[in-house]
């Protein structure tokens, strides 16, 4: 994935996007339903939030975004961290329920 992509998963009722921020941060960024802190909340859901990955905002019925380093070493805990909010978070069973996409910008 390029600086100039963004990834984005929705459906009817989420949205989900895994965005560059700068050369060597990334976020993934998504609708929160929640009125808990979402520290606590995924806890409660079992979804494992990565080693390096820190919540930088948050806010009730509006989005919820954590950023992290884009090291190769990285990856595979992104993709396990995306399926977890979708299935455990947004009750996705099957990806050909969402809607996948990506934007480029300059």
């Amino acid at each position: 994935m390029s600086l100039s992509q963004i990834i984005r998963f929705e459906n009817e009722d989420n949205w989900l996007e895994l965005a560059p921020i700068s050369e060597s941060q990334w976020c993934v960024n998504f609708y929160y339903s929640s009125k808990e802190n979402p520290l606590d909340f995924f806890k409660n859901l079992n979804i494992n939030i990565p080693k390096g990955f820190e919540l930088d905002f948050w806010e009730a019925n509006l989005a919820c975004t954590f950023n992290f380093d884009s090291s190769d070493e990285n990856k595979s805990q992104v993709a396990l961290f995306i399926g977890d909010i979708l299935s455990k978070l947004f009750n996705v069973t099957q990806l050909c329920s969402l809607e996948i996409g990506y934007e480029e910008f300059n």
